[in-house]
C-alpha cells in the first residue's frame, strides 16, 4: 500500500473580494457529499467568466484533489500560489498532494512555507510532523540497502512504522512500489452486514483490538444504511477533520442531510482491507457502491481509526468518487416542456 500522511488536512475558503458566495458555497457541499465531478463542473463554468475568483479556483483545487486528479490539483494550487502567494491554504493543500506523490522533500518545503504564513495553522504542523516521519523512514531504508545487517537502523525503522502505520515508504530513486496487500481479510458486505476480520498479527492483545475496531466500522455501516444519522455521526472523533476542508459543524449538518433525506440507502462494500498500527489504530478501505432514490455512487473510502477512551473513532478519511449519477425521474405527463430562459446550470443569484 502506498504510503500516505496519517492526516490529510485541507484547508479553509480563502475570503476573496470576488468571490460568488452562492456558487462556492454550493461547490463546497457537492464535494462533501462526495459529487466533486459535479462541483468542478460548476466550477470551471463560473471562472469561465470570473477567472480571477480565488475562492473558486481554491475550491476547484480541492474537487480535482477529491477526484484523485493530482497532477491537476497540483497546477491548479500552484498557479493560485502564484496569484495569491499571501494564503497559507493552498501551500498545505500542495503539500498533501506531494506527498501523497511520494515528493516528501517538496512536501515539506510547502508546509514549512504554510506555517510561514500563519504560525497557528494547526493542520500544516501536523502535516509536516508527518512528512518528517516519512524523510526518516526513507532515510532508515536507505541505509539498510546498503547495509541490512544494520540492527540500529532497522530498530529504528520499525519504530518510526508503528508510529505511523506499516505501510513501507517509497525510495524517491527507485521506481514507486506496486500497491501491497495489506495483512488483513477481504470481504464482501451488503446493506447491513457486519464486517468482519482476522487480526494481522497472532497477537491476542492485537487480535481483541482489530475485532473492535471492525465491530464499530460494521456499526458505521449499519447506521448509515438504516439511516441513523444519530448513531452514524457518533462514529466520528471530536477532532475529526473532514477531508474536504468543510468546518466541522457544517460537515456534520451536510451529512445528516445526505443520509435522511433519502426514501432508502442500499450500501455494498468491496475489496476490503484492513490493517492495524499497533493497538490503538487501524486503517480500513474498501470500495462502496451506494444506491437510493436520489443517487447512485461508486467511491473508494479509507477510514483511519483511534481507540478513544475504549471506543473505536474514525479520525479521518478519504473519499474518490469514481462515478456519480442522479437517479432519472420521469416527467409529468400533464406537464408540457417549456424553453430554458438561462443556461442549465448557471449560478444563481441569492440573497
Amino acid at each position: 500500500m502506498k504510503f500516505k500522511l496519517a492526516v490529510i488536512a485541507l484547508g479553509l475558503a480563502l475570503q476573496s473580494a470576488t468571490v460568488s458566495a452562492s456558487t462556492v458555497q454550493d461547490a463546497r457541499q457537492l464535494i462533501a457529499s462526495g459529487d466533486a465531478g459535479i462541483a468542478l463542473v460548476q466550477l470551471d463554468r463560473w471562472l469561465a467568466e470570473h477567472p480571477k475568483d480565488a475562492d473558486a479556483r481554491f475550491m476547484r483545487g480541492m474537487a480535482l484533489s477529491q477526484l484523485d486528479r493530482r497532477p491537476e490539483a497540483i497546477r491548479a494550487f500552484t498557479e493560485l500560489i502564484k496569484d495569491v502567494p499571501q494564503y497559507p491554504e493552498p501551500y498545505n493543500n500542495l503539500g498533501v498532494l506531494l506527498a501523497g506523490m511520494g515528493e516528501y522533500a517538496k512536501a515539506r518545503t510547502a508546509f514549512e512555507t504554510a506555517l510561514a504564513k500563519n504560525p497557528q495553522y494547526t493542520a500544516a504542523q501536523q502535516n509536516l510532523g508527518d512528512v518528517n516521519v516519512a524523510l526518516a523512514m526513507q532515510s532508515y531504508q536507505q541505509v539498510l540497502a546498503k547495509d541490512p545487517a544494520n540492527a540500529v537502523a532497522q530498530a529504528k525503522l520499525d519504530l518510526l512504522r508503528s508510529l505511523h502505520g506499516a505501510a513501507a515508504v517509497p525510495v524517491p530513486a527507485a521506481p514507486p512500489p506496486a500497491a501491497a496487500a495489506a495483512p488483513a481479510a477481504q470481504a464482501q458486505a451488503a446493506t447491513a452486514t457486519p464486517v468482519t476480520v482476522s487480526a494481522p498479527a497472532p497477537n491476542a492483545e492485537r487480535e481483541a483490538a482489530a475485532k473492535a475496531a471492525a465491530a464499530a466500522v460494521s456499526d458505521w455501516v449499519d447506521a448509515w444504511t438504516k439511516q441513523d444519522a444519530e448513531r452514524f455521526l457518533g462514529h466520528y472523533a471530536e477532532d475529526f477533520v473532514p477531508p474536504e476542508g468543510v468546518p466541522l459543524k457544517q460537515w456534520r449538518k451536510d451529512r445528516r442531510l445526505s443520509i435522511t433525506a433519502p426514501k432508502k440507502i442500499d450500501l455494498k462494500l468491496e475489496d476490503v482491507k484492513f490493517s492495524m498500527a499497533g493497538t490503538q489504530s487501524a486503517r480500513i478501505s474498501f470500495r462502496e457502491i451506494y444506491r437510493s432514490n436520489l443517487s447512485s455512487k461508486v467511491r473508494n473510502r479509507a477510514l483511519e481509526l483511534q481507540n478513544r477512551n475504549g471506543a473505536w473513532k474514525i479520525v479521518a478519511e478519504q473519499v474518490t468518487v469514481l462515478s456519480s449519477k442522479p437517479q432519472s425521474k420521469p416527467a409529468p405527463a400533464a406537464v408540457a416542456a417549456k424553453p430554458a430562459t438561462e443556461p442549465a446550470g448557471a449560478p444563481t443569484a441569492k440573497p
